[in-house]
């Protein structure tokens, strides 16, 4: 059995242009992930750019709980540039 995250109502009536699969193509098929603080600094938020079906270059975030069930509360298309800068900055000094 696939594992799948839970998402969020939220995105969709958002963004009415991200639909549940779109979401779960770029969960199954991430090119990075990594976690970043959030600005409570209380959980770790995780940050996803993928491709979905469609071929759009897509920015996840989504939080896991101590059961390691995992949410996505956040979709967004094209992603932003805050997003591509912080996986384009990782690493440097």
């Amino acid at each position: 059995m696939e594992f799948q995250p839970m998402i969020h109502p939220r995105i969709h009536r958002t963004h009415p242009d991200i639909d549940q699969q779109d979401i779960l193509e770029v969960w199954r098929n991430a090119l990075v992930s990594a976690p970043v603080i959030n600005s409570q600094g209380s959980r770790k938020v995780w940050l996803t750019l993928g491709f979905d079906g469609q071929g759009r270059l897509m920015e996840l975030a989504s939080v896991n709980d101590e059961a390691r069930l995992w949410m996505v509360f956040h979709a967004m298309t094209p992603p932003s540039h805050k997003t591509l800068r912080e996986f384009l900055t990782r690493g440097r000094d």
